[in-house]
């Protein structure tokens, strides 16, 4: 009976000892989290700093950052389920309204009025380029695309037959097409526009001219998973709050961080770090959007019919995130 007794008692320990062990993979154990990013820019610093330097991972998360090549793939990858949440513009969230989709937005990553279109030398002004303009965008129904058309309303040209669009991709390889000639101007963002300055090309036009706040890029995702996925968004949104702060304090380093991100050449780092010194007071650390400059594009949406009235901006912002961090700070 001993021996049967001591047995028992060995195996009832080697039991716990398992499940022990079980509780302390679980307790380590990281969350999976996809996110998307529009187009290779600056407005990924964020997420390129957190990677780098391990602030996702410090929040339990184990991130893949996906890169598509405009606004189209990246919103149809997330509908698909293909990433958790896109760093993209609200573009694709106001699409999603108009049609009556799910895709939401919940926090505002860059309010940077940075648009700024730049020409062939040939042009010294925008309404130059009414009748034959090629306008070099991200794609079609992008961010670039929705902000030149406006940009060129405002400024007098009609942008269904003034003016033709042509789809090249990132902000670099829209630097890469008008250098190229493959088009008559581009709207640029830093680093780009800083690039093209040094180069001796024409400004045109500039974003800040038109309005003083912009909504630049978002954090939006699918309605219908926040509940399910509300505690990796809390975790995203603090691993990218703490890279800004890290990122002001060793702006070298971010600089370093976003050029290899990018793959930019090593002799263009003082060009990143003005870009950096540039961007990084606009990614706001509240998550609050700039709401008169979606008041615009709303109404850009409603002149061009797509919409019969402006509406209520909670109808595609969810704002859940930003009210639980005014109410938990982030440290």
């Amino acid at each position: 009976m001993k021996v049967a007794a001591i047995s028992l008692w060995t195996v009832a320990l080697c039991v716990a000892g398992l499940q022990t062990s079980s509780f302390v993979r679980q307790a380590h154990a990281q969350t999976s989290v996809k996110i998307g990013m529009a187009v290779p820019d600056i407005s990924n610093l964020l997420l390129y700093v957190a990677k780098e330097k391990g602030n996702f991972k410090g929040e339990g998360l184990d991130v893949e950052l996906v890169q598509f090549s405009s606004d189209a793939p990246a919103a149809q990858a997330l509908t698909a389920g293909a990433v958790t949440v896109n760093n993209a513009s609200i573009f694709p969230v106001l699409d999603s309204y108009v049609a009556k989709r799910d895709l939401t937005a919940i926090w505002s990553v860059s309010n940077m009025p940075g648009y700024v279109w730049y020409g062939l030398p040939k042009y010294s002004s925008i309404s130059e380029l009414k009748g034959a303009g090629k306008i070099g965008v991200s794609g079609i129904g992008s961010q670039t695309y929705y902000i030149s058309s406006w940009a060129m309303e405002r400024a007098g040209l009609n942008p269904k037959t003034d003016v033709t669009f042509i789809p090249l991709g990132g902000p670099l390889e829209r630097v890469a097409g008008l250098k190229a000639g493959q088009v008559d101007a581009i709207p640029a963002t830093v680093p780009g526009m800083f690039i093209l300055e040094h180069e001796g090309f024409k400004r045109l036009l500039s974003l800040k001219d038109l309005t003083p706040q912009f909504c630049y890029e978002v954090l939006y995702a699918r309605r219908s998973n926040l509940a399910r996925d509300e505690p990796s968004l809390r975790a995203v949104i603090r691993a990218t709050v703490k890279a800004k702060a890290w990122a002001l304090e060793h702006r070298d380093e971010a600089t370093q961080i976003l050029m290899k991100s990018l793959g930019a050449p090593a002799d263009q780092a003082g060009v990143y770090r003005e870009a950096v010194d540039f961007a990084l007071p606009y990614f706001p650390v509240d998550g609050q959007f700039p709401d008169q400059s979606i008041d615009v594009f709303l109404g850009f949406y409603r002149d061009q019919g797509r919409i019969k009235e402006i509406p209520d901006q909670a109808s595609f912002i969810d704002y859940r995130l930003i009210d639980y961090f005014q109410q938990h700070p982030i440290q």
